[in-house]
């Protein structure tokens, strides 16, 4: 017997608005950006460059499917002077 699944369409809306006193990793300063993570799905805010408290104000959205075959949303500070090659 064959199931009939009704996907609709919805959206997963992440605000991301700041960070605040973030350790640099490398040097004195962060170049960092947030990566929002659903799935196969994979967004970013923008880089904000040599600041340890800095300010996206963006939102990011991931188109999601019901029924979700995933669960997790994961949201990643990364600082991008650590993948920089010297």
């Amino acid at each position: 017997m064959a199931a009939n699944v009704l996907r609709k369409g919805h959206q997963l809306t992440v605000d991301i608005y700041e960070g605040n006193d973030l350790k640099p990793v490398a040097g004195e300063t962060t170049d960092s950006y947030i990566g929002l993570e659903f799935g196969m799905i994979y967004e970013r805010t923008k880089t904000v460059v040599n600041e340890c408290n800095p300010q996206w104000n963006e939102t990011l959205s991931i188109p999601v499917h019901i029924p979700a075959y995933v669960d997790n949303v994961i949201l990643r500070l990364i600082d991008a002077n650590v993948f920089k090659s010297k």
